[in-house]
């Protein structure tokens, strides 16, 4: 049966949010702002940092902001529209820290990038929008000399999950035509997967942000997205999904 996923490109709120919060005028997002002190823990002088999955250059936003020592960016996504927004946000902000910065587009599964070109890779919600990962983590390591930093949705089961959006339309087998993966992969799945690679990892739950910063407050009402995140009881929920956010940090031995 024809798989119908495509990547992001109709859903221009997105860029949009993403390049207020790149050039300041949104705050940034609570998982911009983890992801940086995270990479901070692995960032030596003058690395070179790869943002797999930027979006609209917010990340770049919150590693200036966070970071202690200066480095360099390569940012790649493949919605074209979201690089055509990260590269005006470049062109009207400052970012200080950031010695050189550029924005690609390039396809997680066949990135253009050399083997072991850059320090570190971060890959920030984007996994669970993929119809598979083993294919997007080989590419995430094979371009990456020590540390792949990813923030996905990891649980104690593995759910694969499609997000009907509007107009929902089916073929003729009851597949949906207009969907997003929301995709829940089990910590044994994530392990089996790495267990070949020269490599040591940990994957830990992403507790670092403030509930009162997440959701709607961020969106006018006319631009909010359909999936946009909720709190409950403390949980982050996509409409009645729990979304169990943690990262997996992989770092390879010589």
């Amino acid at each position: 049966m024809k798989d119908t996923w495509k990547v992001w490109g109709d859903m221009p709120e997105y860029g949009e949010n993403f390049y207020e919060r790149a050039i300041g005028e949104k705050d940034e997002m609570e998982s911009s702002k983890s992801v940086a002190k995270i990479v901070q823990r692995y960032l030596s002088e003058d690395d070179i940092i790869c943002d797999v999955g930027c979006g609209g250059g917010h990340y770049l936003r919150s590693l200036n902001n966070t970071v202690s020592n200066s480095f360099n960016y390569i940012g790649i996504d493949s919605t074209e529209e979201y690089i055509k927004v990260a590269n005006k946000a470049l062109l009207e902000s400052n970012f200080l820290k950031c010695n050189n910065a550029e924005f690609k587009v390039s396809d997680i599964y066949n990135l253009k990038q050399e083997s072991n070109s850059v320090d570190i890779t971060m890959c920030n919600n984007l996994l669970l929008h993929l119809p598979s990962i083993e294919g997007a983590i080989k590419e995430l390591l094979r371009i990456t000399k020590r540390t792949v930093i990813i923030r996905t949705l990891i649980g104690q089961s593995s759910f694969r999950i499609k997000q009907i959006r509007e107009p929902e339309v089916y073929d003729s087998y009851g597949e949906p035509l207009n969907f997003h993966y929301y995709n829940i992969y089990s910590k044994k799945y994530l392990q089996n997967i790495l267990q070949n690679y020269n490599i040591e990892f940990e994957i830990f739950s992403d507790q670092d942000y403030i509930p009162e910063n997440i959701g709607a407050k961020n969106y006018k009402n006319s631009e909010k997205p359909f999936d946009i995140t909720t709190i409950i009881d403390g949980l982050q929920v996509n409409s009645y999904i729990i979304s169990p956010w943690s990262y997996l940090v992989i770092n390879k031995l010589n």
